[in-house]
Parts: C-alpha cells; sequence; structure tokens
C-alpha cells in the first residue's frame, strides 16, 4: 500500500499524452482495489496535492498529465461483472478497453456503438472524454451508452449517478475528464446487430462542398460515415477526397469457429501497417522523410490514386468487411504517431455547425494554408448535438487538422490556434478539449457555455479540489 513517503522526487516518472509534444515528472502509481484509491485520496489530501486519472493514456496532450502532482493509472481496474447477450448490457470496470468488450460480445451479436479508431481505448477514458465516432451523426457520442455509474468522489463517498438518480452529475461526469471524481464502475446498453459484418462504398468529392454534400445525401442510409480530405490542394479542389460509408450487412453464414478466429486477430493491435510492414523501422525510417512538402506529395498521389481505381472499376461498393476491421485505422497503422518522433504532432479539432458550413469549413482551410498548417492526413465526420454539460457535440461537421511540429515556431503556432479558435467561437462551434493544447479560458467560456454549471458542481462534490490535470490548471482554474 503507497504512503506519504513514496511521494520524493526519486519517484517522479516523466509521462506524457499520446501526441508526445512535451514530457512533465508525475507520480504515476498503479492501484488494484478500492482501498488503493481511498489511500492515495488521502494522502494527496493530507499533502495538498492533486490526482489526474487516466486509462491508456491516448489523450493527446495535457488533459492526462498532472506536473509534479499524482497520476493515477486505471488499466488495472479491468473486471467485467456481468453480461447479458439477451439484454445487451454490460457491468464493468474503467480500465476495461473497446478491444475487451468486443472479445466478448461480438460473437453474441453485440456491439458498442460510438467507437473512435483505437481498440485499447478504455471504458473510463471513453466516458471522461465523450468520445465519438463513425457513427455518431446517427448515434450520438459515447455517454449515451451509459445507463449507470458507481464514482468514487474525494469525500471517500461511492455515489451511484444515471438519468434518473443524481442526474446532474451524471451529465457532468461524461465529459468531465475525471474532474468529479474516479468512475469505478460504469453499466452500459450495446446495440444489436445481426452480424460483425458491415458493407462499405467509397464516394469520390471533387472539394470540401461535394463532400458534405455526399454525407447529407448517405446519411439515412449508411450508418457509418467518415471522409478524408486532402487540404493541400488549390483552392477551387480544396478539401478533394472521398467519404468512406458503412452500413451493417445481413446476417453472414459463416462457420463460428472460423468468424471467432477473424474476431480475435481483428481484436488484437499488430506489429505490422496493413499487416504487411513491421511498424517499428518503418517509421522509424519514414520519420526523416515526414515534413509538410512530402504529406502535400502523398496527398495528391492518394486523392489521384482513388480517382485511377475508379475509372478501372475498383473502387468497390458494398463490399463485406469485418466491422472492426472497417472501424479501427489504429490497428493497421499501429504506432503512426512514431513518424513525428522526437518532436511529436499537434491535432486541432474543430467541429462547426451546419449554419454556414460551407463558408466556415473553407475559411478554416483557408486559414490552414495562410499559415502552412494544412492537416497531414485530415478526417473529416457529422455529428449531432446531446445532452451533456461539456459535451464535443452538436449538429455539424468536425476536422481533425494534424501538424507537424517539426519546423514550426511555437509564436506561430499560438497565432494560428489564436486565429482558428477566434472563427471556431465566432460560428458557433467548438474545439475538442481531448486533443487540445492551446485553448485558453477566454475561448474556452465562448466555446462551452456550460462551463460554469461544470464548475459549480465541482465545488460541490470536489470540495478540496482534489482532481485536477495539467488541462485543468491552464483552461479551467481562473
Amino acid at each position: 500500500m503507497l504512503n506519504k513517503e513514496y511521494f520524493n522526487d526519486k519517484n517522479l516518472k516523466q509521462v506524457s499524452g499520446y501526441a508526445e509534444t512535451k514530457y512533465v515528472p508525475s507520480y504515476l502509481v498503479y492501484p488494484k482495489s478500492l482501498e488503493d484509491l481511498n489511500n492515495i485520496i488521502n494522502i494527496a489530501i493530507e499533502n495538498k496535492i492533486s490526482i489526474c486519472c487516466r486509462g491508456n493514456g491516448l489523450s493527446y496532450a495535457d488533459l492526462v498529465t498532472n506536473k509534479d502532482n499524482i497520476l493515477i493509472d486505471l488499466t488495472l481496474f479491468k473486471n467485467i461483472k456481468s453480461w447479458s447477450k439477451d439484454t445487451g448490457i454490460i457491468d464493468l470496470e474503467p480500465g476495461v478497453s473497446f478491444g475487451d468488450v468486443f472479445n466478448l460480445t461480438m460473437l453474441d451479436g453485440w456491439i458498442l456503438p460510438c467507437c473512435p479508431g483505437s481498440m485499447d481505448i478504455t471504458i473510463g477514458g471513453a466516458i471522461s472524454n465523450n468520445v465519438h465516432g463513425k457513427d455518431s451523426y446517427k448515434m450520438g457520442n459515447f455517454g449515451n451508452n451509459v445507463i449507470s455509474m458507481k464514482v468514487l468522489l474525494s469525500s471517500g463517498k461511492i455515489i451511484y449517478v444515471s438519468r434518473k438518480e443524481n442526474a446532474e452529475i451524471f451529465k457532468a461526469i461524461i465529459g468531465g475528464m475525471g474532474l468529479l471524481g474516479i468512475i469505478i464502475e460504469a453499466k452500459l446498453k450495446l446495440k444489436k446487430i445481426s452480424s460483425p459484418f458491415v458493407e462499405t462504398s467509397n464516394v469520390l468529392s471533387k472539394n470540401i462542398y461535394e463532400t458534405i454534400e455526399v454525407f447529407d445525401k448517405y446519411k439515412d442510409e449508411y450508418d457509418f460515415s467518415v471522409a478524408w480530405a486532402d487540404c493541400f490542394s488549390s483552392e477551387q479542389s480544396l478539401g478533394r477526397g472521398f467519404v468512406s460509408l458503412a452500413k451493417w450487412s445481413g446476417e453472414k453464414k459463416i462457420e463460428k469457429k472460423l468468424l471467432e478466429k477473424s474476431l480475435i486477430k481483428s481484436n488484437r493491435k499488430s506489429n505490422l501497417i496493413f499487416n504487411v510492414l513491421p511498424s517499428k523501422p518503418t517509421w522509424f525510417i519514414l520519420k526523416y522523410f515526414a515534413n509538410r512538402q512530402t504529406f502535400k506529395y502523398f496527398n495528391k498521389f492518394f486523392y489521384n490514386y482513388n480517382v485511377f481505381k475508379k475509372s478501372l472499376g475498383l473502387n468497390l461498393e458494398n463490399k463485406l468487411e469485418l466491422f472492426n476491421n472497417f472501424n479501427f485505422l489504429h490497428n493497421k497503422m499501429p504506432d503512426i504517431k512514431n513518424i513525428h518522433k522526437p518532436y511529436g504532432f499537434l491535432e486541432f479539432q474543430p467541429l462547426l455547425p451546419i449554419k454556414n458550413i460551407d463558408r466556415n469549413i473553407k475559411e478554416i482551410l483557408l486559414l490552414c494554408k495562410k499559415f502552412k498548417t494544412e492537416s497531414l492526413l485530415c478526417g473529416v465526420k457529422l455529428h449531432k448535438a446531446d445532452e451533456f454539460f461539456l459535451s464535443y457535440q452538436l449538429d455539424g461537421f468536425s476536422l481533425g487538422i494534424d501538424i507537424q511540429i517539426k519546423g514550426k515556431k511555437r509564436e506561430d503556432i499560438r497565432s494560428f490556434s489564436n486565429d482558428l479558435f477566434d472563427l471556431v467561437s465566432d460560428c458557433g462551434g467548438k474545439i475538442y478539449l481531448a486533443k487540445d493544447e492551446y485553448m485558453t479560458n477566454q475561448h474556452l467560456k465562448r466555446m462551452y457555455p456550460n462551463i460554469d454549471l461544470f464548475l459549480n458542481l465541482k465545488k460541490q462534490y470536489d470540495n478540496k479540489g482534489v482532481f485536477s490535470s495539467d488541462l485543468f490548471k491552464r483552461i479551467l482554474n481562473d
């Protein structure tokens, strides 16, 4: 069991978010029980230090770091308490990953909606960041799967929260970035599916406007949609690319043992890029060639390659594919972040309302051109609004702006981010906090109007300010 003597300089560990832009010293601990958690909370209160919780550490920046304070890793809390294949209800601990759930439920015909691109994300992290997926325009964010939770407060009290009981804090904990308490158990409702296969199609678009039209045209017919956009192209073809669509297939007859083997393989993170190239040496070599110019050429090549495939009739429609292979890109491109070592990378993910979307999304793409911060690989998604207080959600479109830090000055990135945040705030949009590294308190209040309500709840349920993070200290703690 930990004691206060543990918290000295020799036990500080260097930790970072997924994007690895900077490392900070923290007291990294791995509790195994509720008793451990209560002990850590008491030590934190006695020594006037704060606690930040994380799962597998896949939030990009300082949401999962806590300089010179405690960082609790919850990955040892990975018990699945109960699973009903009749009702699709699962009860589990916060360290259980998406992959753990799918290994158990997919053969029974159930799926977790609102899945991001990595199977390593934990349920606790998914709730705390209210993550989204390629189906968010239909299914909303991950919080919509949550029936109830048990939450350990800094007082040592465990509270039960749901839409009917302690409903206000329920809405604050989902998307609340772990700032109100520690989720120790969650009950989720899964979605029934006829098979683990989806039918996929790709639709080419000549510019970002056509991309938006494709989303709108197929949103009722398909269950999933995500677009790739070329942000380096000329103004007339700005944002050209393709929309990847998928819908659940009818039942596919396949021997159960063969299906089980396929699912287990697809649920396992590979060490090979697209099951061909070994990831470590490949990224190590490619990082020496990775720069804005090479990504510009790659985007041009990738678009024209897909045009060429279509001209040959190879861009097949209604192709049958395992859902896991369609959805979890990080399984196909393991540790892609290593291409940016040792500097790391940034991702800004603005979410813009439907109103004036053509004009606003073009302004953002042109702003990126102005600062030479075009997204290296840009993903576009369609979203819908939900009820949670700090939710990254509204009826609109998001785009991921990936920026390589190598070769860029911090002051230039700061100027770009300020202009971007002004633009997003002015049109009523949001920036995703789980990936942010530059948000200001002023912009936060404009993008997240429920922030004062959230902070009032924090004062009520964490009146000693035990739960914190470097992000909280940067933008939330006035």
